[in-house]
Formats: C-alpha cells, sequence, structure tokens
C-alpha cells in the first residue's frame, strides 16, 4: 500500500485545465455541475492523482488510464488487481492504491460538538475518546484537545473502514473501529489521514 498527497493551492490554472481535459465526458459534465470553485478543484485534483499515480504502477501514460464507476459513483479500474480510494477536505486531497481493498480519509482537526460522538460511536469508542464513562456534562460541554484528536481518529477509521467494505454512512454506529487496525498520520495544519485495507503490507 502506498498513499499521497495533494495541495489543491499548488495547482495553477494551466494544470487544472490539463487535468480537466484528461476526464472521460460524464466527469467533465459532472465537474461543471460543481457549483463551488474549490469543490470542482478537489475533484479535478483527486483524479489526477489518482490517475498519475495509478499510470506509474502501471507503467503507462497518465491519459491511458480509464476509470469505471459503480452506481454509487465509487471508481474503479477495470480487469485490474490495483485499488485506489481518494478524500479530500479543505486544501488537502490524498489517494491511496492496493492489491486488496483500501478506504482513505481526511480530516482537519476542528472543534466539533461532543453528541456527534454520542451518536454516532459505540460505547468502548467514546470511553476511549473521554477516558472515562461519559457523563452529561461531557456531551454538553466541548472536547480537549487530546479527546478532539481522539475523536476524529474514530471517525476517520469510520469513514476509511466504509470505503474500503462498501457499506453506507448509516453503518458508522455499528462499526466498532477499535477491534480493527488501521494506519494513521498526523499531517501539517492538523489534517489527519486515516486508511484501512483488507490486508495490510508493503503494496
Amino acid at each position: 500500500m502506498v498513499w499521497y498527497t495533494a495541495d489543491v493551492r499548488t495547482f495553477s490554472a494551466e494544470e487544472y485545465e490539463a487535468a480537466f481535459a484528461m476526464l472521460d465526458e460524464n466527469k467533465k459534465a459532472r465537474v461543471m455541475r460543481i457549483r463551488q470553485k474549490k469543490d470542482k478543484l478537489r475533484t479535478v485534483v483527486g483524479d489526477k492523482l489518482a490517475r498519475d499515480l495509478l499510470a506509474r504502477e502501471l507503467k503507462c501514460a497518465p491519459e491511458d488510464v480509464r476509470f469505471c464507476y459503480e452506481e454509487n459513483g465509487k471508481p474503479y479500474l477495470e480487469g485490474n488487481p490495483l485499488y485506489f480510494n481518494l478524500s479530500h477536505c479543505e486544501d488537502l486531497v490524498v489517494c491511496a492504491i492496493s492489491k486488496s481493498p483500501i478506504g482513505i480519509d481526511v480530516e482537519q482537526l476542528r472543534d466539533m460538538p461532543p453528541r456527534l460522538a454520542k451518536k454516532f460511536f459505540t460505547p468502548d469508542e467514546c470511553l476511549y475518546i473521554f477516558g472515562h464513562e461519559p457523563k452529561d456534562a461531557d456531551w454538553d460541554g466541548s472536547f480537549s484537545p487530546v479527546q478532539r484528536l481522539r475523536f476524529f481518529e474514530i471517525w476517520t477509521s469510520k469513514e476509511a473502514y466504509i470505503k474500503c467494505v462498501g457499506q453506507g454512512l448509516d453503518r458508522l454506529r455499528y462499526i466498532d473501529t477499535l477491534s480493527h487496525t488501521f494506519e494513521r498520520h498526523l499531517l501539517k495544519e492538523d489534517y489527519l489521514v486515516t486508511i484501512y485495507q483488507e490486508s495490510f503490507g508493503l503494496f
């Protein structure tokens, strides 16, 4: 397994146009329907990042990489043993590729209401976040820096797991991330990247 990041702020207008030109017609139409400029940029940069990385592994030109799409819009390579997954948050796009199914998620550490943990996390996950059995005051208060980091460890783990196995977001509450193995990286500007794959290895 390998993973890479791209900062959308480093992309020039010329690079954007070149990356946009490589999209298939359906993907171009989807991008054109996106209203927010940053969302357009993240989508195109994500496609370029995945295309460049896959081309390197497949030993072909980036423009020769052909994506197929599942009914939910998730891209894949038809008839190829490589799996890949994308995620983005604010100015950062991340991509992971592997020979086994993989999921990746990135989030920027920020203030979140503790009640989200009560709604979406298991009792053991909440115990891990707070370091004790949560009380009413915990749910109505705010996270300490350590608790906030632990919250996003759990949140990104659930997202990465779901993206790997193909479940819906309605399963968040029932996934016990403490019983699975994840790879995590804390990046500059407090971005947390979490990766899950069915079998961890060098690739």
